[in-house]
């Protein structure tokens, strides 16, 4: 079940449910009809309602659909050659609007990712209880992912960014291809073991200075968790996936931007935000990681957060690293960390007085 919900939260953006609680049951046999009719959804859906359900007001105020993972039509299939010459070996990873793959050189044995940014998506309306193709303009999303990828290429700590194209779909619309570094995400990392503490330490570490390079070039990553965190081949930490990211100071839909269970207060809230949205989920990020993941994925203390609470302390873990993630994860914005830097050269003090040995992060 874990990882059935790691696969839901992975959904990209899926915050747009707009059901009354108190006519649910009244509406259940409608609802269950409607559920019948796809295969495999109903776990899916009902962890939805769950995670949007606001406990303070019975009812969720978003949007009437539920995106569908995986229900596009895929424009690329596993062995087609795309960019001249980029074999795609595998599917590695599915969201509401994109696909990702492992590919290879034609040429040579070099591996990179190619994730497909689809014009085109299904979803279902609870309320018609259908499933609708929806077609949607991909092109301002895509450009601000590209924007900031290229914009932070080469800092070490951002997924590297290659190339791009785009593919002709048979009603006209196009699906869009990055070609990006090809590592492993935190959240498959997770289903396999647990992080040490000295890991996690590290991760914090290497995401700050991710986030350090974001600041200066006016970024906000709006999406920091688990499955936008890679980890390459000596252990070192990257930033991935631009595409809730905003520039400072400029606005995005709200569909667009974050994921509920990593979202800071005032983003849930629909007030402004700025930078230490960011640093806020890793530290959720972190938090979770350190307390095996239990506390914040619980329904009732997710939406105690948003109402002022503190988190609760964590076991079994220093006092000078949690009062850290506590600080970063405070409620009110002008108690947290004012920069990534700022939570950056803390954690660079506690890894000097721990003894944790930096790991390199700037090798494919």
């Amino acid at each position: 079940m874990k990882q059935e919900a790691e696969k839901i939260y992975n959904i990209e953006h899926a915050d747009n449910v707009n059901i009354h609680i108190d006519g649910l049951f009244e509406s259940a046999e409608k609802f269950n009809q409607a559920v019948s009719r796809i295969p495999g959804l109903i776990d899916c859906t009902m962890l939805m309602l769950s995670k949007y359900a606001d406990p303070l007001n019975h009812t969720v105020s978003r949007e009437d659909f539920i995106p569908l993972k995986g229900t596009h039509r895929d424009a690329i299939d596993i062995g087609d050659i795309v960019m001249t010459h980029w074999k795609i070996d595998k599917c590695i990873g599915k969201g509401s609007i994109s696909t990702v793959y492992e590919a290879h050189h034609t040429g040579s044995q070099y591996k990179p990712a190619i994730k497909v940014i689809h014009s085109s998506f299904q979803f279902f309306d609870i309320e018609k209880t259908d499933i609708t193709h929806r077609v949607y303009d991909a092109s301002e999303m895509v450009q601000i992912e590209l924007d900031n990828m290229v914009g932070l290429k080469g800092t070490g700590y951002i997924v590297d960014y290659e190339d791009h194209d785009a593919v002709e779909n048979s009603d006209g619309s196009q699906d869009i291809i990055i070609r990006m570094e090809l590592l492993q995400p935190l959240s498959d990392l997770l289903r396999s073991r647990r992080l040490s503490k000295e890991e996690v330490i590290q991760l914090g570490i290497d995401i700050c200075k991710a986030l350090e390079f974001c600041e200066k070039n006016s970024v906000i990553h709006c999406d920091v968790k688990p499955s936008n965190i890679y980890v390459n081949k000596w252990g070192g930490y990257k930033l991935g996936d631009f595409s809730a990211s905003t520039k400072c100071g400029e606005k995005r839909n709200s569909d667009q931007i974050g994921t509920l269970k990593y979202m800071a207060p005032e983003v849930y809230a629909g007030r402004s935000f700025s930078y230490n949205i960011d640093t806020y989920s890793l530290g959720l990020v972190m938090y979770e990681l350190l307390g095996s993941g239990s506390s914040i994925s619980k329904e009732a203390a997710l939406y105690q957060r948003f109402s002022g609470a503190q988190l609760p302390r964590l076991l079994r873990t220093d006092e000078t690293l949690q009062s850290i993630i506590l600080k970063a994860c405070a409620y009110r914005p002008e108690d947290r960390f004012p920069s990534a830097t700022e939570m950056l050269n803390e954690l660079l003090k506690l890894n000097a007085a721990t003894g944790v040995q930096g790991k390199p992060c700037d090798c494919k």
